[in-house]
């Protein structure tokens, strides 16, 4: 399995393949469980043409992070499969490409010479420094960024086959460069063709020249998860589970007032306490 860029949370849940502890978020768990067993199972089978894509989405706050790090972890469980990450970062969404490097350097740096001149053909000299596997020259600052685009399609579809099956999962995608999001929304379609996963968390707050590239992108999702606040009784177990059952009612629905039920501040409030 292809090296991550960061490990994912030890937040434990009780899932088929994960041990995961996530409060009303078991229906978004289960959804990415499946999607990885069916890729997986496909795969076995001699499936070639299985890709799918998953979105969650929701405000800030509401555990998209934390879901995704339990599905990089359910995935992480099959040996068979290859699991690739990335993160949009608010001060580095000016960076092109970006947020591709991120996800496929780990892999793409790792060929070895027969396999990159398999993967990449005569893409080299384009598709590398976009990537980060060579530094950038004056004559490929000058390629149209379609060329680049057209050069990491054909990059992905050689390499898919290669390193199946594949999940590729994304956080932070409203923080991805443009040149990123552009080309996933293209991907988001092919990747159907592939032994693919692609698993993207993002807040709705896209920069007015990328809706239309999430619009894209939404429109292929198989499966779409908006994360909303936690209700009342979630609040209170989690309140127990930090102070212990002396805590009483009238504190725990404090909590879920003040916090609106968003799982990020319930959990820092009560770190402060």
């Amino acid at each position: 399995m292809a090296a991550e860029q960061s490990k994912p949370s030890d937040r434990a849940y009780k899932g088929g393949d994960a041990e995961v502890r996530l409060h009303e978020r078991d229906s978004e768990l289960r959804s990415a469980e499946q999607a990885v067993t069916r890729l997986c199972r496909e795969f076995e089978a001699g499936g070639t043409e299985i890709g799918e894509l998953i979105i969650y989405s929701g405000p800030p706050g509401m555990g998209k992070t934390s879901v995704l790090d339990q599905v990089r972890r359910i995935a992480g469980l099959r040996k068979s499969s290859t699991v690739l990450f990335a993160r949009g970062g608010e001060r580095q969404r000016n960076e092109s490409f970006r947020v591709l490097r991120q996800l496929l350097l780990p892999v793409l740096g790792r060929l070895t010479e027969d396999e990159r001149r398999e993967v990449f053909g005569n893409w080299y000299n384009i598709v590398g420094p976009a990537v980060g596997l060579m530094p950038p020259s004056d004559e490929v600052e000058r390629i149209d960024p379609q060329g680049i685009r057209d050069g990491l399609d054909y990059v992905l579809t050689q390499l898919a086959p290669r390193r199946a099956p594949l999940v590729m999962v994304i956080d932070d995608l409203h923080w991805a460069d443009l040149e990123s999001l552009t080309w996933l929304a293209s991907f988001a379609t092919r990747s159907r063709e592939l032994p693919v996963l692609l698993v993207l968390a993002y807040r709705p707050e896209f920069q007015p020249e990328a809706v239309y590239l999430i619009q894209q992108i939404e429109a292929m999702a198989a499966r779409r998860h908006e994360l909303h606040p936690l209700n009342p009784s979630s609040v209170t177990e989690l309140v127990h589970g930090v102070l212990g059952a002396g805590a009483d009612d009238a504190f725990c629905r404090q909590v879920w007032a003040v916090t609106a039920g968003t799982p990020y501040d319930t959990v820092a409030l009560l770190r402060e306490v």
